[in-house]
């Protein structure tokens, strides 16, 4: 019996006419325009079984802090915290756990279909799946079709093992460049003028109660804060921003610690959780195996010891600032962690990480955890519409071709949908607003849409580079694509709908009664169809639509749940600055 080849990635892009195959997901066919019938189902397209694997996978998530933590303690010699550890295992951990599970899932049913199948591994980039830190990981996981051939590759092996009736042919015969992201620090003009601040202000800066995320506000605003605060600014590039890590063999398996050979003691219940079990401590990042002690005793050397912390993206990203965190958190440091873009409510994000090493965690939003308070979100109300503003502009969005982590929004193919949402929308608006429409796509994400944009609505309609607030403050009327930052904006500058799929970005309950007003309000389409007979009916006279009673209390109640908008916001920050300083 002729048995089917199962493809994981693009790299095999010769196939025999007289093969059968099945391509594990859009990924593989990225040259191709056509659906074709032979790539598996996405498995996250079933939202409700999605959320169940969240839910699920959520638990296996503080099952392996507590394992990882005794693990990571044994071979380092500590007696650290979980919430120590999950601040440097995190965003790393629930990402390798969701994006794992996916790979997984599509694999196992793939061959519970009960058909022979066959795949090929490219034997020679086995070794070449070994990442830094989190940073390095999601660029692999979400976008390089070697690493990912080697994550498919160890599941396949392990189903192998537990005799499915699959064959696997190893290969030597891999030319293709190797494709494994490594990650480059430089430096740019901004970096240079605040580390020279840094230094020369870094006698009185040291000594600051507070330390503030300088990613947090515009640089101004970030002046200005510090002066109600009585204190310099300290930015943290010359600290945080260059990690100085000898890195010459970092990618060579042999280099790899011994320790990591150490037991790690996971209980499983099924079938994933052994295969997880058996894998994680070989995948987890160097940053926290072999360079651990080099940046641990970096951590201990910064000089910098506040009360309060208050971080937006640092935690996420930056490493020197995530070991200094994590040894301030265990002397007695207060951490704010606070939302860094403009997404809000979302159904299923990041496990609960931020809420976990937070003593409070700050949103522009609404709370709804015992943790949460609301503040003024000063960076999402600069922008004000001209009053000769001409455009309709759509902004774009583009996701992944891998599953980077399980979250509310479109899962690798998913994010297609978009190409024939705008489409009807566009060739559904009049003629004359046809003339107005332009398009701001996403930054290129693998699926490559801004040239898909370029040859269906030509050069001419594109808005590329660095100037997407002039274009916006030149848009009579904005179409967001999708309900983060962009929206949160535009809404706040001046006339916008909301064009998506509302399918794949769950919202909480606490936040359907505000999706339910802009509805009603016309704010937000789930159908292209409808949005351009909207645009078509209030074009020339946006403000009688947008000016309205009822689209104005939908506007004030998004301002409400979204922004928290106040006469003084910054006086506001400086309360909770204080209140929260004094609490530690």
């Amino acid at each position: 019996m002729q048995r089917t080849k199962i493809i994981t990635t693009n790299l095999e892009s010769k196939l025999q006419t007289n093969q059968k195959y099945i391509f594990a997901g859009d990924w593989c066919k990225l040259e191709s325009s056509e659906k074709d019938e032979n790539i598996f189902q996405n498995i996250w397209n079933d939202r409700s079984q999605m959320f169940d694997d969240y839910k699920y996978l959520c638990i296996l998530h503080q099952k392996l802090l507590v394992n990882l933590k005794n693990y990571l303690n044994k071979i380092h010699n500590k007696n650290f915290e979980k919430r120590y550890w999950q601040i440097l295992l995190d965003p790393w951990l629930f990402s390798y756990i969701g994006s794992t599970y996916f790979r997984w899932k599509t694999i196992e049913k793939i061959l519970s279909t009960k058909e022979p199948f066959e795949t090929k591994i490219y034997s020679k980039i086995l070794e070449h799946n070994i990442i830094f830190d989190y940073d390095e990981y999601r660029l692999n996981i979400a976008s390089s079709q070697v690493f990912n051939h080697i994550e498919f590759a160890k599941i396949l092996t392990f189903f192998e093992k537990k005799n499915y009736d699959l064959r696997i042919k190893f290969s030597d015969s891999y030319n293709l460049e190797f494709d494994l992201k490594k990650k480059i620090y430089k430096k740019n003009i901004k970096d240079i003028t605040t580390s020279l601040i840094d230094q020369i202000l870094f006698k009185y800066t040291r000594k600051n109660s507070v330390f503030i995320d300088d990613t947090l506000f515009h640089k101004s605003i970030f002046i200005k804060l510090h002066g109600l605060i009585k204190q310099l600014p300290l930015f943290g590039t010359e600290i945080f921003g260059s990690h100085k890590v000898n890195k010459e063999n970092l990618y060579e398996e042999k280099y790899l610690s011994k320790s990591r050979n150490n037991d790690l003691f996971v209980s499983y219940d099924n079938l994933f959780e052994e295969y997880i079990s058996s894998v994680i401590k070989f995948d987890l990042p160097t940053s926290l195996i072999e360079y651990y002690g080099d940046l641990y005793t970096r951590a201990e050397n910064i000089k910098v010891k506040p009360k309060l912390i208050i971080s937006s993206r640092k935690h996420w990203t930056n490493l020197i600032f995530k070991f200094w965190l994590a040894r301030s958190f265990n002397t007695g440091t207060r951490i704010m962690c606070v939302c860094h873009g403009g997404g809000y409510g979302l159904k299923m994000e990041a496990m609960n990480f931020e809420n976990d090493i937070s003593d409070v965690k700050a949103n522009w939003y609404k709370p709804y955890h015992p943790k949460h308070i609301q503040c003024p979100a000063i960076n999402l109300t600069k922008i004000r519409r001209n009053i000769n503003s001409k455009y309709l502009m759509v902004v774009g969005f583009e996701n992944p071709i891998f599953p980077r982590r399980i979250e509310s929004t479109p899962i690798s193919g998913q994010t297609l949908y978009l190409l024939d949402h705008i489409n009807k929308f566009y060739v559904n608006l009049s003629h004359q607003i046809q003339g107005k429409f332009l398009i701001r796509p996403y930054s290129d994400q693998g699926w490559n849409f801004t040239n898909k944009f370029r040859k269906t609505y030509g050069n001419k309609k594109l808005i590329l580079g660095n100037n997407y607030y002039q274009y916006l403050k030149k848009s009579k009327i904005v179409v967001c694509t999708y309900p983060e930052t962009s929206f949160c904006e535009s809404m706040l500058s001046g006339p916008t709908i909301l064009l998506y799929n509302d399918k794949y970005w769950e919202v909480i309950d606490e936040f359907k009664e505000l999706h339910e007003s802009l509805i009603n309000s016309k704010i937000i389409f789930n159908n292209p169809l409808l949005a351009a007979q909207h645009i078509n009916e209030v074009f020339a006279d946006v403000d009688v639509w947008w000016k309205s009673n009822k689209v104005i209390n939908s506007r004030n109640l998004f301002s409400n749940y979204v922004s928290n908008k106040t006469e003084n916001p910054l006086q506001m920050w400086k309360q909770i600055i204080n209140l929260e300083k004094n609490k530690s």
